[in-house]
C-alpha cells in the first residue's frame, strides 16, 4: 500500500480550511512549547475515543500515538473513555462515558510515554480539530519513507481498529513501548492484591497464578456473518486443551478465568463443561468465586464504573500472572501479551483463529513476541497485512503535498 500525497486542495476544502486554521496552529505551538517538547514538533494529534470495548479503545490510542510520533507530532490524551453496563458481548450495546482517570493513571502514563520519546501535551487545545484523511490501514514503513511533518491540531476519523501496521523494527519497538506505558489507575492495586491473594489461598501459597482469557463467546462463534467473526468453537476449545495440558504435568492445577463479564460463577460452570473433554484436572476460578464479598461496587456502578472499567482489573491480572494463556484473535489478549513482552514475560496464545483471520492480523500489526519484531520488518510484509484486513476495518484519510500538511479541517 502506498502513502499517496495529493498535490492540491480542492476549492471547497481550501475555503473550509480558511479562518480557524491559524488559531489551531497557535494552539498547537503553545501546547508543544508548554510540554517542553522538541522544537521540531509543530502539530498535535487529539486522540479520538471510539465506541468499542476498552482494549479496542486502547489499541486505537496506541496506534494514534505511534502514528503521531512517526509524523513528528505531539499527542493530546482524552479525558473520557467509553464503557458498557451489563452488556455481556451483545451485538448492540449502549455506551456510556467514564473518566479516563478511572481506568488509567494519567501522570504515570504521561511520564512513561515521554520516556519513550512521545511528546504529550497537557490539558486540552481549543477549537475544532482538523480531520485528517488517509486510507487505513497504513504500513509504518510508508510513513517513515515519506517522513511527513504536520502542523496544527488534527484528529483521525472514526475507524477502528487496525490503523497502522508496525512493519519496521522502529515501529514494532515503539508499539510495544507505547502500549506498556498505559498504567492502571491506583484504585486497581488493592483489588488486584485481593484477587491474587484469594487465588493463592485456594491454589496453595506457592502455586503459580495461571490466567486464562476465555473468549469463545457468541460474538466470535455465531454463524451470523454480520455479527460474528466465524470462530470454530470446537477447534478453539481443542486449542485451549492443548495449551493447558503441559501445565498438568505435575497433577491438578488451578486457573483464573479472565474476561468474565456478568455472573462469574455461571461463566466458570460453562467453561468447566466446555473443557471436560481435555482430560486434565483443573479447577477454575473467577473474581466472583474467589471474592466472597465481591469487588468494590464502584468498579461496576456509578460514574467511574462499568463493564469496560472493571475489565481493566482483568488486564492487570493478565499482565501480572505467572502464566498467561490468551486468545490471539482478541485485542484484550494481544495487548496483555504485548505488555508482558515489554516486561520479558512470555505468553501462550491459542493455536486458533477466526474465519476473518483476526489472529493473523493482530499478530502482524501488533507483534507481541519479542522474536517476532524482526519478522515484521521485511519487504512486502505491510502490503500483505493490509490486503488481509477485513473491509469493515477501513477508514478514509489523505495527505496534501510535499510538506505533508493534512487535508481537511
Amino acid at each position: 500500500m502506498r502513502l499517496v500525497l495529493a498535490a492540491t486542495l480542492t476549492a471547497a476544502t481550501r475555503a473550509a480550511c480558511e479562518g480557524p486554521q491559524p488559531s489551531r496552529l497557535k494552539d498547537a505551538a503553545a501546547a508543544v512549547a508548554a510540554a517542553g517538547c522538541d522544537e521540531r514538533v509543530r502539530g498535535v494529534l487529539r486522540i479520538k475515543v471510539v465506541e468499542k470495548g476498552l482494549n479496542n479503545q486502547r489499541l486505537r490510542f496506541v496506534q494514534e500515538i505511534l502514528l503521531a510520533k512517526l509524523l513528528g507530532a505531539g499527542v493530546e490524551l482524552p479525558n473520557l473513555i467509553r464503557t458498557r453496563r451489563g452488556c455481556k458481548f451483545a451485538a448492540k450495546c449502549a455506551f456510556e462515558q467514564a473518566p479516563f482517570d478511572a481506568v488509567y493513571d494519567r501522570n504515570k502514563t504521561v511520564a512513561r510515554l515521554r520516556a519513550a520519546g512521545i511528546c504529550v501535551v497537557a490539558g486540552r487545545t481549543r477549537g475544532k480539530a482538523r480531520v485528517a484523511r488517509v486510507r487505513f490501514p497504513l504500513p509504518a514503513s510508508a510513513v517513515e519513507r515519506a517522513a511527513p511533518r504536520v502542523e496544527g491540531v488534527f484528529q483521525l476519523g472514526k475507524g477502528c481498529c487496525t490503523l497502522l501496521v508496525a512493519d519496521t523494527p522502529r515501529s514494532a519497538r515503539l508499539f510495544v513501548l507505547v502500549n506498556a506505558a498505559f498504567a492502571s489507575a491506583a484504585r486497581f492495586a488493592p483489588a488486584y492484591r485481593r484477587v491474587r491473594d484469594a487465588f493463592r489461598a485456594a491454589a496453595g501459597r506457592d502455586a503459580p497464578l495461571i490466567a486464562l482469557h476465555w473468549r469463545i463467546d457468541e460474538d466470535f462463534t455465531s454463524a451470523n456473518r454480520t455479527l460474528a467473526h466465524g470462530l470454530d468453537a470446537q477447534k478453539a476449545i481443542a486449542a485451549t486443551c492443548a495449551a493447558l495440558r503441559p501445565l498438568a504435568a505435575s497433577g491438578p492445577f488451578h486457573v483464573l478465568l479472565l474476561g468474565d463479564f456478568g455472573d462469574g460463577r455461571a461463566v466458570v460452570a460453562r467453561v468447566v463443561k466446555a473443557l471436560s473433554p481435555c482430560g486434565v484436572k483443573v479447577r477454575l476460578h473467577s473474581k466472583e468465586t474467589l471474592l466472597k464479598d465481591g469487588l468494590d461496587a464502584s468498579f461496576s456502578d456509578g460514574p467511574a464504573g462499568g463493564d469496560d472499567v472493571k475489565g481493566q482489573l482483568d488486564f492487570r491480572l493478565g499482565v501480572g500472572a505467572d502464566v498467561f494463556v490468551g486468545a490471539p484473535f482478541s485485542s484484550f489478549s494481544v495487548l496483555i501479551a504485548q505488555a508482558r513482552a515489554a516486561r520479558r514475560r512470555p505468553s501462550t496464545m491459542l493455536a486458533a483463529d477466526t474465519r476473518d483471520r483476526l489472529g493473523q492480523l493482530m499478530r502482524a500489526h501488533a507483534p507481541y513476541a519479542r522474536d517476532e519484531f524482526a519478522k515484521n520488518a521485511h519487504a512486502g510484509r505491510g502490503r500483505r497485512v493490509v490486503a488481509a484486513v477485513p473491509v469493515y476495518e477501513e477508514a478514509v484519510l489523505g495527505l496534501r503535498n510535499a510538506d505533508a500538511d493534512f487535508l481537511g479541517c
